[in-house]
């Protein structure tokens, strides 16, 4: 009796070591192919214990960061999924915001070698003037938004000598030579600049600059390259930035000498009124979109709701183009048609604005401050001159109107 009550436990005990083997390797066979099935379908993997928590770059400089309020929840760069994410351009019913905010941002106490605060951010000078325009409103306004040191290279500063209003120090080199790309290693030897621009595989987004001025990419000399354009920085500095692109007193008086010959023409003609309403109107070269019924709708626009006293100046890439589409309309004048500076302080000088699409139409809308009329164009991939990029930088006084 004795001795099979000794094999009946000896069985049992067999049994319970063998099931719980079992139930160990099951879990731990299980959590695996569960985890590569999840790398399988391109799902990430839960995170390891070190990926739970913000990693902070170490450097040899020391940094100065702002600290948190003890009730704030630490916001993350990448943020949780049960979280909605921080997008680069905010909703259309909010205020601007800014990519990082201020509780993730990093400041250095060290200098560069420049002399400036850590991190510092200069552009690549790319493109004919509106491109320029908005590659130096993009350093601009990065610098308002995260208070981070913004330089223009010598280049920029000397392509955009027609507004001699601008507050950005520029570098203390001399100017570049002919299609060198800003502020080159040479002239600066103990500083190393890093290419920083679009990522994401989109065209129009510039992240992670945002991220380096935040100085969470470190204690940098940043180099911002394919041409930035952040409308939706633009729209919260609408009045500096205006008067940052003030044109030199010369220019101006140009513009105002044109729009008094204007004036005194339609008056030679008979044309009754006192000081017309002059809406400026610019057409990206020829044909395309938007097309010459979307400038009609425009000055349909204007002449209804400013009555008989309008006075349309236009001005385009292809002045003969232009001139032979608008020219049977009586109240339609024609800019001078070069330089383009001198277009441009025209058309700035109006009530209102028609523009269509490109960099440089964008500013002559802008410049002038009353209403914009734009084509609202339909494409399958994000534009930047686009109907919800206006709306999400917040230009207000921009109208859309069907192209």
């Amino acid at each position: 009796m004795a001795r099979n009550l000794l094999a009946v436990k000896a069985f049992l005990c067999v049994l319970v070591l063998t099931s719980g083997g079992y139930l160990y390797l099951n879990d731990m066979l299980g959590s695996r192919a569960a985890r590569l099935f999840q790398l399988a379908e391109g799902l990430t993997p839960p995170p390891r214990l070190g990926e739970m928590y913000d990693v902070v770059e170490m450097s040899d400089l020391a940094p100065v960061t702002s600290v948190p309020p003890t009730n704030a929840t630490p916001v993350t760069l990448i943020p949780p999924t049960n979280t909605t994410p921080v997008t680069l351009i905010p909703p259309t019913n909010t205020a601007p915001i800014t990519l990082i905010p201020p509780s993730r941002r990093v400041r250095y106490a060290n200098l560069s070698g420049l002399g400036f605060p850590l991190p510092v951010l200069t552009c690549q000078p790319k493109g004919r003037l509106g491109n320029l325009m908005g590659e130096y409103a993009t350093l601009w306004s990065l610098r308002r938004s995260y208070h981070v040191t913004a330089l223009v290279s010598p280049k920029m500063k000397t392509s955009l000598r027609m507004f001699p209003s601008l507050s950005l120090p520029a570098l203390g080199a001399p100017a570049a030579p002919p299609g060198a790309p800003g502020p080159s290693p040479r002239q600066h030897p103990r500083v190393e600049w890093r290419k920083v621009g679009r990522s994401g595989g989109s065209y129009y987004n510039f992240s992670l600059v945002e991220t380096a001025a935040a100085g969470l990419l470190g204690p940098h000399h940043f180099q911002i390259q394919n041409s930035p354009f952040e409308m939706q920085l633009f729209g919260r500095f609408k009045d500096d930035l205006r008067r940052e692109f003030t044109f030199s007193e010369g220019l101006r008086d140009q513009a105002q000498r044109f729009l008094s010959q204007v004036k005194q023409g339609q008056r030679a003609r008979g044309v009754p009124g006192a000081e017309p309403m002059w809406v400026g109107l610019h057409k990206l070269f020829r044909g395309g979109l938007p097309g010459v019924g979307f400038l009609e709708r425009a000055m349909a626009h204007f002449r209804e709701k400013l009555g008989g006293g309008v006075a349309f100046v236009a001005a385009s890439d292809d002045p003969r183009f232009i001139k032979a589409t608008l020219s049977r309309h009586a109240d339609v004048y024609f800019a001078p048609g070069k330089p383009p500076e001198l277009d441009m302080a025209v058309l700035a000088s109006c009530n209102h604005s028609i523009i269509t699409l490109g960099s440089f139409s964008f500013w002559t809308g802008f410049l002038t401050g009353g209403e914009v009329v734009y084509p609202d164009v339909r494409f399958r991939r994000p534009y930047r001159f686009a109907r919800k990029m206006y709306e999400a930088a917040h230009l207000d006084n921009f109208t859309p109107l069907p192209a």
